[in-house]
């Protein structure tokens, strides 16, 4: 459907009038709205950090057909566009954080796969069947209590717990593969590309920066996704990774020092604002990946 060109409807129809009043031109333009199919955009500016000077729809309707322009306080990041949905404000830009506790979540849940693992070799080894065999099929965990090296009645015990174990970790059905770490350097772009193992390509591949030394707030060993980082000036996606079926990859784009371009800029742990010139030297990167077995 086209939409109309008309973009306003007005609020009196003068057509069958001689003449209209002042207060009947006030009214034309005070009670006229949006055509159909037709918005406006709003632009506020937040009136503190994280602190948005929201449109309120509750008292004029018709917003709810517009679209939202949010400018950051101190513009201390991009602005973001909004549409009006089901009641609220909905970002039309991707939520990175949403997606990034998405993959943290499966990430925990690789974690507790591995210990579920690390049990089930347990209770196999107890029992002289290889880990390899619970794994392949639960059925070859049911270990013939007469082939066992302890009593028949204990080996199948054993045999059950590591069968019940093995198929809730292949349930999950994720292998967690961690590269090599490997320290930022300045002035360079910093790579890894190696070989993962496993079965089938990655279905999901996280590149992290890794805390040497205390910097922007941070301690040793903490650790920061591609959604923390960027390179003024407004470049994002300055850490980014991949894989195929056999390798996982990643790159981090050089930066150099003030005053020259790009720089690195990385969110301060605390404030959570974007500052400049952070120590590359301090920082060293890694990949996590995670594929079906």
């Amino acid at each position: 459907m086209i939409p109309t060109s008309q973009v306003l409807v007005k609020g009196v129809d003068f057509t069958a009038l001689v003449s209209a009043s002042g207060a009947q031109h006030n009214q034309l333009v005070e009670s006229a709205v949006l055509a159909s199919r037709r918005g406006i955009i709003i632009s506020t500016t937040d009136t503190a950090l994280n602190t948005p000077d929201e449109p309120d729809i509750s008292g004029s309707p018709d917003l709810a057909d517009c679209l939202w322009l949010r400018v950051p306080f101190n513009n201390t990041y991009d602005p973001t566009l909004y549409y009006f949905f089901d009641g609220d404000w909905v970002n039309l830009i991707v939520d990175i954080a949403a997606l990034t506790s998405a993959i943290d979540d499966a990430q925990a849940d690789a974690d507790t796969a591995l210990d579920i693992l690390d049990t089930t070799n347990t209770n196999l080894a107890a029992t002289s069947v290889t880990a390899g065999q619970a794994l392949i099929a639960a059925n070859e965990a049911q270990i013939d209590a007469t082939t066992g090296v302890v009593n028949s009645a204990a080996a199948q015990t054993t045999a059950s717990t590591a069968q019940g174990t093995a198929n809730t970790a292949l349930s999950l059905g994720l292998k967690l593969y961690t590269s090599t770490i490997i320290n930022l350097t300045l002035g360079a772009i910093d790579s890894i590309d190696e070989a993962h193992g496993l079965a089938n390509t990655p279905v999901i591949v996280r590149p992290v920066l890794i805390c040497k030394e205390v910097d922007m707030g941070y301690a040793v060993g903490d650790e920061i996704g591609p959604e923390s980082i960027a390179a003024n000036p407004g470049l994002f996606g300055i850490l980014y990774a991949g894989a195929n079926a056999t390798n996982v990859f990643s790159k981090m784009v050089a930066t150099v020092a003030t005053p020259n371009s790009p720089f690195l800029l990385i969110r301060n742990k605390t404030t959570g604002v974007f500052e400049l010139q952070p120590d590359r030297l301090k920082w060293a990167m890694k990949v996590y990946a995670f594929a079906r077995q």
